[in-house]
């Protein structure tokens, strides 16, 4: 594998890695994040770059009445929202941009029971 530039990177606290284990993800790196908070990780993601043939649902999925699983976050390298939308492993997501360019972004998700 190369080492190119990752399609999408954040920073996200502790969690199962198998999350990233995913057939549209190529490549997956998570380490501890230097500086941040105790158990942070950044986590680093190729994506492949065969077409989808899955026919997926525009309507975002309702976000359930308990505090979210985790959160994950940076500057730039957002992935696609589709990311979280089609992701087997999540019940919801919220993604947040901030107001100026819209560079920093937060993502809620909410992991399937």
């Amino acid at each position: 594998m190369t080492d190119s530039q990752p399609d999408a990177a954040f920073f996200i606290l502790d969690h199962d890695p198998s999350l990233w284990s995913l057939p549209w993800v190529a490549r997956a790196d998570v380490a501890p994040a230097e500086g941040g908070p105790e158990g942070e990780k950044l986590v680093r993601l190729w994506f492949r770059r065969e077409a989808n043939p899955d026919v997926v649902s525009s309507a975002a999925p309702s976000v359930p009445d308990r505090p979210h699983d985790l959160e994950a976050y940076n500057q730039g390298h957002a992935p696609p929202t589709v990311f979280w939308h089609i992701h087997p492993r999540l019940e919801a997501y919220e993604v947040e941009y901030d107001d100026d360019d819209g560079s920093h972004w937060w993502a809620r998700l909410w992991l399937k029971a």
